[in-house]
């Protein structure tokens, strides 16, 4: 593999597999960057790999602008926009929920079950949910929708998840999609990363706008603008 020219940003660049990935990155002809928290340790394999060094912890949002910012100028003039389509399209993951916990078996890549509403879930981490949504209803939206597609029978073969949304429907999965790529539901996980103190967990459970419609409740027209 040539990657002359390249330019490669590795996370946990430090050590383990972040480390291999930039050695066989850099060994390809690319330009790599590593991040870590141990600045000493990430020095050191930056030395040793003839990386560049960006200390970061990529699990505090603060951390990734600051590794980003200087080095995608455009970033800061997006973000606003991006972020106001991201608020927006929660919105509307949620109201794709069925009150069963359902949804449209629409895309490509559905065999990620319920990784299709990853939006919603980093959303609720960013607490970044625009009205009417709220912290507990989107809980109690994606618990729905975790249980429905993880508790279908022939979801698991011993251990591992097999190719389906609802049980093993091997059909539904491209070429593309491995038993790995079929972790990519844990997204839909996203939450966990609140505290328990957290308002999301806190918060008593609230139906989601489906269950609420189909049960014949009255609510406000929904309006893009």
């Amino acid at each position: 593999m040539n990657l002359k020219n390249a330019v490669a940003l590795v996370t946990g660049g430090s050590s383990g597999i972040g480390h291999g990935i930039a050695r066989s990155l850099i060994d390809s002809g690319a330009r790599v960057a590593i991040t870590g928290r141990d600045k000493a340790k990430l020095d050191k394999a930056a030395k040793e790999l003839g990386a560049h060094p960006i200390q970061a912890d990529v699990s505090k949002e603060a951390d990734v602008l600051r590794t980003m910012r200087p080095r995608v100028r455009t970033w800061e003039s997006l973000a606003a926009d991006t972020m106001a389509r991201a608020r927006r399209y929660a919105v509307i993951q949620e109201r794709l929920i069925s009150p069963e916990g359902t949804f449209p078996a629409i895309g490509r890549s559905i065999a990620y079950r319920c990784g299709a509403f990853h939006l919603l879930a980093q959303m609720a981490l960013l607490g970044e949910l625009a009205p009417p949504l709220t912290g507990p209803r989107v809980r109690s939206a994606l618990s729905m929708v975790i249980r429905r597609t993880l508790d279908a029978p022939g979801t698991f073969d011993a251990g591992w998840l097999t190719v389906g949304l609802a049980g093993h429907q091997p059909h539904l999965g491209e070429n593309y999609i491995s038993t790995g790529s079929l972790y990519l539901c844990a997204t839909a996980l996203l939450p966990l990363g609140l505290p328990p103190s957290h308002a999301f967990w806190t918060g008593p459970p609230e139906d989601w706008t489906q269950k609420r419609i189909w049960r014949g409740e009255d609510l406000p027209a929904d309006h893009a603008i």
